[in-house]
């Protein structure tokens, strides 16, 4: 994992330090799910919350222009299926992305990893 590279890239805005403090606790939420004795029941249960919400939510899940939004919430956030090389690909490419990327666009991709720890927690 590429833990060492987010601790040692600098933030030189707030927006980067969020980020970077947001993947940071998110790498470690990671390290503790993998070893927790009840993970295989939180794929049981992503899988049952998005079986769930298609159904809840059908007609919304059904329509052209939602279908594709909901897809992705149900494949990437809710997904069973662990996405351990997508978040470990986010770590790596850290520094870049706060060297290249304005701060709204860091300010984006920091809520989104909020959310996502947010839901798994």
């Amino acid at each position: 994992m590429y833990r060492e590279r987010l601790v040692a890239t600098p933030a030189h805005s707030d927006s980067a330090r969020r980020l970077q403090l947001l993947l940071l606790d998110y790498h470690d939420f990671r390290q503790y799910k993998a070893t927790h004795s009840l993970l295989e029941h939180t794929f049981r249960i992503a899988d049952w919350q998005a079986e769930r919400l298609k159904a809840t939510h059908a007609d919304l899940y059904q329509h052209p222009g939602y279908h594709t939004g909901l897809e992705f919430l149900l494949t990437d956030l809710y997904a069973p299926a662990g996405m351990t090389q997508r978040d470990d690909n986010i770590d790596r490419v850290f520094p870049k992305m706060v060297k290249w990327l304005p701060d709204n666009l860091l300010d984006t991709f920091a809520g989104l990893v909020e959310l996502n720890l947010i839901t798994q927690r």
